[in-house]
């Protein structure tokens, strides 16, 4: 029980942590460049990691064994992360982050689709419901549709992939490029790596030690982290819409990993 109680801890601490992240992104995306984040935000965490590993003398740790499927899982998580972050200038956390979620969906549907398993009713039904409420919540063919996104749902299939494989304007924060280095960058950079690093340890270390389908539906706490975020800093609380269409999303994720933990016993 100290165990589970250890993850469910460990698993809410990583959604904080990107959750803040994310927030932080979301404004740095009003003065800075996308690529140059993602750029120097890899640097700052490849030299953390690899001089952490240095001064426990496990070098070894952090060396793949083998280089293909790390390059291409790389490719796609930084391909989950640039669709992700393409959108924050023109949507709220909550709507974003909802959207996103959907991986679990394109996870079980690129397991069935590449790995050859199987699924049955319950798997169905909750790709089925996932799909739905996204659709709820980006409105195609209606006057209140925000077509952007669907960026977010592209970096959940990214994202999703790479699990497998182991406001209608121009966007200044994606199309720009280097950007002059002020302060504010710098600590906003420091503070993503920092928060990515916390995040993806505490997220790491909650799997390793309790079952995949225990920990899964506790990531959905930074939806709610990701609220509370929107309401703090932009004022902004999402319609009925959206809310209806993020517990749909939320349902459809619980479910799959209930049937999995239901399925693993």
């Amino acid at each position: 029980m100290q165990t589970k109680n250890l993850a469910i801890g460990l698993a809410i601490l990583s959604t904080l942590g990107f959750a803040i992240q994310d927030m932080v992104v979301k404004l740095l995306s009003e003065i800075g460049s996308l690529w140059q984040l993602m750029f120097l935000r890899a640097i700052l965490v490849v030299l953390i990691l690899v001089t952490w590993a240095v001064l426990k003398k496990r070098s070894d740790i952090i060396k793949p064994k083998r280089w293909k499927w790390p390059i291409i899982r790389a490719f796609l998580m930084s391909c989950a992360y640039s669709f992700f972050y393409a959108s924050l200038p023109f949507a709220a956390l909550a709507q974003a982050a909802s959207c996103f979620f959907t991986a679990p969906i394109f996870t079980c549907f690129f397991a069935a689709v590449i790995l050859r398993e199987k699924i049955g009713f319950w798997r169905i039904s909750s790709i089925l419901i996932g799909f739905l409420g996204v659709i709820y919540i980006i409105q195609p063919g209606t006057s209140n549709m925000q077509a952007v996104l669907f960026l977010p749902v592209l970096a959940g299939a990214s994202y999703a992939l790479a699990v497998v494989i182991t406001r209608e304007a121009a966007n200044p924060f994606v199309l720009s490029g280097w950007v002059q280095l002020t302060s504010v960058i710098l600590v906003m950079i420091g503070i993503t790596s920092l928060t990515h690093i916390l995040a993806m340890t505490s997220s790491i270390r909650a799997y390793q030690i309790a079952e995949s389908s225990f920990v899964a539906p506790f990531e959905y706490t930074y939806l709610v982290f990701a609220i509370l975020i929107d309401y703090i800093v932009w004022q902004y609380l999402p319609n009925t819409e959206g809310l209806i269409g993020l517990t749909m999303v939320i349902s459809a994720g619980v479910l799959i990993a209930i049937r999995e933990r239901s399925l693993a016993r």
